[in-house]
């Protein structure tokens, strides 16, 4: 099991067989661009295309930096296993919060602060505060 960093967000994001990545960057764009701060994403893609892994790797790597993580889990399968996929990424998280978001959406910038602010009773699952 991870060790919960205080304060930091953990944001899985899963995608599954997207041939055009233009969405899924724009979605990992959203998430670094909030103001909240530490965040970090675990990204779970659903694929047996090493061409599409390699590509979401280059893309991962061109996005992280000293004060943003990226995390890559690959559940090789072209099954549906969606709720898998989110199981995988909570094991990957390292932050007190998670919250999730699809490869199609977006976070605007002030998104996960709004959720943080007010939160005053958390819904806790396995150690874990719930967005």
């Amino acid at each position: 099991m991870s060790v919960l960093q205080p304060n930091l967000v953990s944001i899985i994001v899963r995608t599954h067989r997207r041939n055009n990545l233009f969405l899924f960057e724009e979605t990992l764009k959203s998430i670094k661009n909030n103001v909240y701060r530490p965040i970090e994403i675990v990204v779970v893609a659903q694929t047996k295309d090493d061409l599409l892994i390699s590509t979401i790797n280059q893309l991962i790597d061109s996005l992280n930096d000293n004060l943003f993580s990226i995390k890559l889990v690959i559940n090789r399968t072209d099954q549906d296993e969606r709720a898998k996929n989110l199981n995988l990424g909570i094991a990957q998280a390292t932050g007190r919060y998670i919250g999730f978001l699809d490869d199609d959406d977006i976070y605007y910038p002030k998104f996960i602060a709004s959720l943080l602010q007010p939160y005053r009773i958390p819904m806790i699952l396995p150690g874990r505060m719930v967005m």
